[in-house]
């Protein structure tokens, strides 16, 4: 038997998610219409819907209304280029199963970092006691690196 907590199931289930796409005469067959702004990296500008909204944007779907908006505007805007397409959403079928579970690392990283924070030999004023911590393990490496040693924490390197 593991000593690790047991998987907590938080949500799972399936819904159906859809995708914008266009006829594309050269290449003979439907492709997706894309989920960002042409020549930008920012969101289309139609909003998720509420539920499950994130796990669409991890798939580039959509909810069917966002899908067919995406659709009719990338119509509207080779129409105003004086094109004319052929525009559709594709459905699919989406499953998810979120779980979670306590890590028991990081008791284990907490006291390291501890032990790290009393190891410090000298306080910068002005530094918080991270940022001499970090100060401190970049110096202990570096005089670990020319030593030849290894560069665990606790392994004592000359001066």
């Amino acid at each position: 038997m593991s000593d690790k907590p047991e998987w907590t199931p938080a949500r799972s289930g399936s819904y159906t998610a859809f995708e914008p796409q266009f006829w594309d005469k050269d290449k003979r067959k439907w492709r997706p219409v894309s989920l960002k702004r042409p020549h930008r990296w920012e969101p289309s500008g139609v909003p998720q819907p509420l539920l499950c909204g994130g796990i669409n944007m991890e798939l580039g779907l959509c909810g069917y209304d966002q899908a067919m908006a995406l659709a009719h505007w990338f119509a509207a805007e080779a129409a105003a280029e004086g094109v004319n397409i052929d525009v559709r959403v594709q459905e699919y079928d989406v499953q998810y199963d979120l779980k979670a579970r306590r890590c028991e690392e990081n008791s284990s990283i907490q006291e390291r970092y501890s032990d790290l924070l009393y190891q410090v030999d000298k306080k910068i004023d002005g530094e918080t006691r991270h940022e001499t911590a970090r100060r401190w393990l970049a110096e202990h490496r570096q005089r670990c690196a020319q030593a030849g040693q290894a560069k665990e924490v606790k392994a004592p390197c000359p001066e």
